[in-house]
């Protein structure tokens, strides 16, 4: 079997999932600043991925020069079995879509998306519309939580080609109480 990943960039969910799948997985970065220092919004600070986030599994980083041909030529030539698109709001991840219904045997999108409280009818309607739309393309979704499965029934995905995807989280790291204490233990492991 031979699975596609289509993702912006590295996380530290994703990495252990890539290693544990190397024979089978090619994860392809859709951001071609990777090697640049980007602010993350999760963490609040400016990040610069480590060389080690890139060890131990098959990938490739779209270039930036002609990038959504280059993606949409990838998918096409690379046969994949599924396709695991990470979302659907960027360009690169709908050309992915498109061209993962077109050539990839089983296409998929993973979200973590959860419903809001206070989301106005108006844009609860046009999501419905949107996921309606999507639908054509996706034979199965993969979500993070029972909130995100959730989410996609509320939009009227049916639950049977709705699986988890699990994230495989480094507990230590995630238990930090300051910045201060994550830098430190970033540091310790050479991430």
């Amino acid at each position: 079997m031979k699975i596609g990943i289509l993702v912006s960039h590295p996380t530290q969910f994703d990495i252990p999932v890539f290693r544990l799948g190397a024979n089978t997985i090619e994860v392809v970065y859709s951001n071609n600043a990777l090697t640049e220092t980007i602010f993350d919004p999760e963490l609040g600070r400016n990040v610069l991925w480590s060389k080690n986030n890139f060890k131990g599994y098959k990938y490739l980083v779209v270039p930036k020069k002609r990038s959504i041909f280059y993606l949409y030529n990838h998918i096409k030539n690379s046969n994949y079995d599924l396709l695991i698109t990470n979302g659907y709001f960027t360009l690169h991840y709908i050309v992915g879509i498109i061209a993962g219904r077109r050539y990839a045997n089983k296409n998929s999108i993973r979200l973590d998306s959860v419903m809001f409280r206070n989301v106005s009818a108006l844009k609860k309607t046009l999501k419905k519309i949107l996921f309606g739309i999507l639908n054509k393309f996706i034979d199965h979704y993969f979500v993070v939580s029972s909130l995100s499965r959730d989410y996609l029934t509320y939009f009227g995905i049916d639950k049977a080609i709705i699986s988890f995807y699990g994230y495989i989280t480094d507990e230590k790291l995630f238990k930090f109480k300051t910045i201060k204490n994550i830098d430190n233990i970033i540091s310790e492991r050479k991430m």
